[in-house]
């Protein structure tokens, strides 16, 4: 794969040297870097996330992940090996581009230009234009970079809307396990200001050899530091303290639940009827955005009314409605109560273990400690053992 840099991009002088002072200055020591998992065998969650994410919040594209992965669960396949026959296999037996989005993506599109094409649309078409050349697997995509075949499926690639660019190519090849620098506007600002420049004086081509470059100059792998560059940039290196951390659990707890209701209906566990009115929250997650919506403010009502002593701040003001299926309210006490309060221990109920496993086949629930749970959903999020502190656990994207 050949890059066209831009005449600010010196590999071999002052600009590299800056960037890696940079580097060694701002970010934690390699040592403690924690790379970019990917997914080694799952071309098509490969295509799906080199997309959704590209201008969009990436808690944004974890979802699409998560009902994803869910979704093959149900069909008793595992999402991590899935081709892009697969893939495709699945638009057609949902029913098309639009079922795809009504039950597993989102409305976002490529770019926000009017009529531009949405970003479903766009991972069918480059799906399809590399299955036709042959690609279907993730190895076959591997074992096709530096030939003929790769050339001509970056070119098909590029071909896509909103994929001009090629930073969602060289995502792609980074998330199947290939090196490379997906060069967006994190990574393009932190390079542009250890450099002394303008953001817009620098190409996309241009931040990746530069950062190629530190990377060989650091003896790092290019994708762990590109990783380390962008969760610096984006704040989320400097998020450790307590409230904070308090914070992104409440966020994403709530986008867990968002995320998990289609689920609960789909095994009968809640009326579908009732968990409509969360489609929007699970499908269209925008960060602190959804916290203010009606569907959130009635959730910590119902919360508050079922579960005083552990809401002590929470207001009580919002829909007076009861709160109808009880072991929804024992879930959310799971995963959200203890985070928006400062309880320093629950003990999850077992009950709605029993329902789910029941349902499931296998355990809901998993005692990992004293006063620790493990609360694994169907929406593709898993919450770690939170310990004694309410803030010690995180949520992530299986």
């Amino acid at each position: 794969m050949s890059d066209e840099t831009g005449p600010l991009a010196d590999e071999s002088g002052d600009d590299v040297e800056k960037l890696v002072a940079a580097c060694s200055r701002l970010l934690p020591p390699p040592e403690k870097w924690t790379g970019v998992a990917g997914y080694p065998e799952g071309i098509a969650l490969a295509v799906i996330d080199a997309i959704w994410s590209i201008g969009t919040r990436y808690p944004i594209t974890r979802g699409v992940i998560g009902r994803y992965r869910g979704f093959r669960r149900l069909e008793q396949a595992d999402a991590s090996n899935d081709s892009l026959t697969d893939l495709l296999d699945l638009y057609d037996r949902l029913g098309g581009i639009d079922a795809f989005i009504d039950t597993i993506g989102t409305r976002n599109r490529v770019s926000t230009q009017p009529g531009a094409t949405r970003k479903a649309e766009a991972v069918h078409t480059a799906a399809s234009l590399l299955k036709e050349l042959g690609i279907d697997a993730a190895e076959q995509f591997r074992a096709a970079d530096g030939t003929d075949l790769g050339r001509s499926a970056q070119q098909a690639w590029r071909t896509v809307p909103g994929q001009g660019s090629g930073i969602s190519w060289r995502y792609l090849r980074m998330l199947l396990g290939l090196p490379d620098v997906k060069p967006d506007r994190m990574v393009r600002r932190f390079t542009a200001t250890a450099l002394g420049l303008e953001q817009d004086t620098l190409t996309p081509d241009d931040v990746a050899s530069l950062v190629q470059a530190a990377a060989t100059r650091m003896n790092v792998d290019p994708r762990a530091l590109d990783h380390e560059i962008w969760e610096y940039q984006s704040g989320r290196a400097a998020t450790h303290d307590p409230q904070s951390t308090r914070e992104h659990l409440k966020t994403a707890a709530r986008a867990f639940i968002g995320a998990a209701m289609p689920a609960f209906a789909e095994y009968n566990l809640i009326p579908t009827s009732f968990y409509r009115p969360f489609l929007r929250v699970g499908h269209d997650y925008e960060g602190g955005v959804v916290l203010g919506l009606p569907e959130f403010k009635e959730l910590e009502s119902a919360l508050t009314r079922a579960y005083p002593d552990r809401f002590p701040d929470t207001p009580t003001a919002g829909i007076d409605r009861e709160f109808p299926i009880t072991y929804i309210l024992r879930f959310l006490e799971a995963t959200v109560a203890r985070c928006a309060a400062n309880a320093e221990e629950y003990e999850a109920d077992s009950d709605f273990g029993r329902v789910f496993r029941a349902h499931l086949g296998k355990s809901c629930w998993t005692h990992v400690g004293l006063n620790g749970w493990q609360v694994v959903g169907v929406g593709g999020w898993v919450g770690q053992s939170f310990g004694t502190h309410p803030c010690s656990g995180d949520f992530h994207p299986v």
